[in-house]
This record gives structure tokens, C-alpha cells and sequence, in this order.
């Protein structure tokens, strides 16, 4: 079979390896910030959007409907308040959506929990954990999955969470406060996913689906991999063309869109007259101790709102 490169590939490929982003838009900062919720994402996860989680939040326009195509490690969806709306997740991992239907259902998590509250953060644990990702009982590979995201390195779950030398918190190991924090912010996580529908389709199949003029859809999927230098992090990749069949069915959408990614050429040129705006925040994926200034862009398919944030959420 003959393989087809778009000609955008290798231009992009070699934009990611240099460091130097396309830019093109304005940057984020001033944004009036809605208030911080008190809920804390369970899981590491690779590009997850805790730390801009309130800067695109504050972008979001009124809605009855909001859906995230890619579910992830759901940041955005826990740092929004919860408001009269219909909420929709979904993702294409089942062993992912396992563990936040886990979340959700009450047996099934008051189950999670008391396994989780057992559970130290402790590598042969971790190891072991890797053999219940299968098994047969929900609650027990929502678990496995649980420890072995959240206690691995960057949320990879290819290796054990190095422990820091140099830092402490609450009187231990930084790490292992961090596994306890997790641990104990677990039942704010299922109050607030109560009224939350979980999917676990394909995503484009689900924006067809719920697309209407009064949905918002948060996409975050996996970045196009020309625009990164770790192209191969998540169970379930995205090909290019799988992001150009992406970008085309959201130009088509009634509803509204927010869209994350990289910078990169193939978004701008598609989405062409969308609103894009730049955020700028630290690689904490990146290795070493000097992380690298990273740029985050969203692509809007709507004027940027004037009512504040906090007003709009809370109707």
C-alpha cells in the first residue's frame, strides 16, 4: 500500500524538533479568571490541562450541553462549576473511562476507595498492579489503573514515580503526599462526576451525535504528533489524518468549540477565521530540572465572550 504524506508533515515535524513554534494570535493573559474550584484532578496525565484549566474556562460561552470528546484527565470539566447543563465525557480508552465510570457509581467507588486508602505509594505495588488492568471485577482495574497512572512518571505509566531528594511535603516524601492528596480528594471527584454522563465511544461519533447551537464542545484530543517531541504517549494515538478528519467535522459543527493543541499549520489553515488565542505555561512534561517555556493554543469557532466567567457558569 502507498503511503501519502501531506506536505504539511515534515514542515511541522521539523518546527517541533527546533523548539520554535508557529505563532500566530493573541495571548491569554488578563483573562478574568473564574473562582477556583476545590477539586483536584485524580490522575497524572500526559498534557493535562490543570494548570490553564481556569483560562479556558473563562473563554467558555452559555450552554445547555457541554461535551469533551476526549476525556483525558478531565482537568477542565473538575475545575468548572457545576451548573444546570447537561455534562458529557467521553474517550476512545476503555481502561480510562473504566475508572471514571468507577468514579461515578457509587458501589463501584466506594469500592475504589477503600482499595485506594489501602494502597502506599510503593513501586512493587505499582508492578503489581499492572496484571489487574484486565481483570474482571470494574472496581478493581479502575484501581490498578489509578496507581499505576498516578504513581508513575508523568502519568505514563511505562515507569515508577523517581522520589525527590530535595523536597518534602506534610512531613514525607513529596511523592508520597502526592499519592495521599490523590487518594483523599477522591470523593469530591465522584460528587462532582454524579451528574456527568460517561461514554467510552469514538469521538467523532459522539460530536455528531450531540451537536446542536446550544452545545460547547471542549476538544482535547491527542496532539498532532508533528507538533510534539514525545509523539507516542498515550494508549490511543492520533494519525494526521485522523486530526484533518477531526478539524473538518468541527468546522461543520452547529454548536460551539473550544479546541486545544500545539501551534502548528495545519490547525490555522484549516480553521481559518477562527478566533485563536496563545497561552503560555511551563513543560511540566519535559525532563531535567530546567523545564522549557511551552505555548498552548485554543481555536474558537464563536466571538469571545463579554459576560464574565463566573456570571455565565453560575445560571
Amino acid at each position: 500500500m502507498c503511503k501519502v504524506t501531506h506536505p504539511l508533515v515534515a514542515e511541522l515535524r521539523r518546527e517541533a524538533a527546533s523548539g520554535n513554534g508557529y505563532h500566530l494570535g493573541a495571548p491569554a493573559d488578563g483573562l478574568e479568571l473564574p473562582p477556583a474550584t476545590e477539586i483536584s484532578e485524580p490522575l497524572k496525565w500526559h498534557g493535562g490541562k490543570q494548570p490553564i484549566a481556569r483560562r479556558i474556562i473563562a473563554l467558555v460561552p452559555a450552554h445547555t450541553t457541554y461535551v469533551e470528546p476526549y476525556a483525558g484527565g478531565l482537568a477542565v470539566l473538575l475545575a468548572k462549576p457545576a451548573g444546570d447543563v447537561s455534562e458529557i465525557v467521553n474517550d476512545v480508552d476503555a481502561r480510562l473511562m473504566n475508572f471514571w465510570t468507577a468514579l461515578r457509581e457509587p458501589k463501584l467507588f466506594a469500592q475504589l476507595r477503600r482499595m485506594a486508602e489501602a494502597t502506599p505509594f510503593c513501586e512493587a505495588t505499582w508492578r503489581e498492579c499492572e496484571k489487574e488492568l484486565d481483570a474482571d471485577d470494574p472496581a478493581r482495574r479502575a484501581w490498578a489503573f489509578f496507581v499505576r497512572c498516578r504513581q508513575s512518571l508523568a502519568g505514563r505509566m511505562k515507569s515508577f514515580s523517581p522520589l525527590s531528594v530535595t523536597r518534602t511535603r506534610r512531613g514525607m516524601n513529596e511523592q508520597a503526599s502526592a499519592w495521599l492528596s490523590a487518594v483523599e480528594g477522591l470523593p469530591a471527584v465522584h460528587e462532582r462526576l454524579k451528574r456527568v454522563a460517561v461514554l467510552n465511544r469514538d469521538a467523532l461519533s459522539v460530536i455528531q451525535q450531540h451537536d446542536s447551537p446550544d452545545t460547547l464542545f471542549y476538544c482535547d484530543p491527542p496532539y498532532l504528533p508533528e507538533s510534539r517531541t514525545a509523539p507516542d504517549v498515550y494508549a490511543h494515538e492520533m494519525t494526521f489524518n485522523q486530526h484533518v478528519q477531526l478539524l473538518e467535522l468541527l468546522k461543520l459543527c452547529k454548536g460551539k468549540v473550544i479546541l486545544s493543541g500545539y501551534p502548528n499549520r495545519l490547525y490555522d489553515d484549516t480553521l481559518d477565521g477562527w478566533q485563536r488565542i496563545e497561552i503560555d505555561r511551563a513543560n511540566s512534561a519535559a525532563g531535567g530540572d530546567r523545564k522549557r517555556r511551552m505555548t498552548e493554543v485554543l481555536w474558537m469557532n464563536f466571538e469571545l465572550p463579554a459576560q464574565p466567567a463566573a456570571e455565565r457558569l453560575s445560571t
